[in-house]
């Protein structure tokens, strides 16, 4: 279904799927994990991002917010960045994701990790067991101090910070601060769901 993303003519169909929720579903089965808090996703709204790596964004995004939702009751916001944040918003919903999706502000037109990473560390430090997943197809640096300081609010408090990167690398700054990573090859295909549903279920 994800495939649908890679037609102009069927993609409306995807999202008319999505609203209705009849997606066809990737159900699993574990046993009971302690309880994790928010979930934060930063989308990279650069203009490198436009066309296939914003459908590889939407459907991962689609895919956590329902099973947040869905198995573990847990919030799921939206930080769109690109030089700098923008708005945290609320995308539990069908209708908060897509209004949030359609939302479009001035972000600059590069690329920085860090007032993203700032923002939605500061947003965590109300909550305990927060995870933050980044979706982005650029490569930023953040520095040893910003590395030191991102670890030592991950250790107090029990912080997840997930990587997706499409189509690019991630730097060996980042992959310092990353509990888990994953980069996808754009010229697969979206009917490639292999990683998709691997990166699903180990984070969820």
């Amino acid at each position: 279904e994800l495939a649908l993303l890679d037609d102009e003519v069927l993609e409306p169909l995807f999202w008319q799927r999505y609203l209705n929720g009849s997606l066809l579903q990737y159900d699993h089965k574990e046993k009971p994990r302690e309880g994790r808090g928010p979930f934060i996703i930063l989308l990279d709204r650069s203009g490198s991002m436009d066309g296939t790596p914003t459908d590889y964004a939407y459907a991962v995004m689609h895919t956590i917010v329902r099973l947040a939702h869905k198995d573990r009751k847990r919030k799921v916001w939206l930080l769109p960045f690109a030089s700098y944040p923008g708005k945290i918003s609320p995308i539990n919903s069908a209708e908060l994701f897509l209004s949030a999706l359609n939302k479009r502000e001035r972000l600059g037109s590069g690329t920085n990790f860090i007032p993203s990473i700032d923002k939605a560390i500061e947003f965590c430090c109300s909550t305990q067991k927060a995870d933050i997943l980044m979706i982005t197809d650029g490569l930023s640096h953040i520095g040893d101090s910003h590395v030191a300081e991102y670890k030592k609010h991950k250790v107090k408090y029990g912080t997840r910070i997930i990587g997706v990167n499409i189509g690019y690398i991630w730097g060996s700054d980042m992959k310092q601060i990353l509990n888990a990573s994953i980069t996808v090859d754009r010229s697969g295909g979206l009917s490639k769901l292999e990683w998709f549903k691997e990166l699903a279920q180990s984070i969820v």
